[in-house]
């Protein structure tokens, strides 16, 4: 199953590692790996992680970590 996460983005819902809220992640070490510039932070409201055979990715949503776990069952 695949879940649109918001920005554009859709993941396969089996590579999702986790939701996390931006606001509670904001001064942690996870802000030195994304690279903000391309959003505007008064938008992000969740960090996305997946991992796949080939990879690892973060993704910034501007959907709130509530309605993405709804997505997910």
């Amino acid at each position: 199953m695949y879940i649109h996460i918001g920005n554009n983005n859709i993941v396969n819902s089996d590579d999702v590692i986790g939701f996390f809220d931006y606001n509670i992640m904001n001064d942690s070490l996870i802000n030195n790996v994304v690279n903000k510039n391309e959003f505007e932070e008064n938008k992000i409201k969740s960090i996305v992680i997946t991992q796949n055979k080939k990879n690892n990715k973060i993704y910034l949503s501007n959907i709130s970590t509530n309605t993405l776990r709804k997505r997910k069952l």
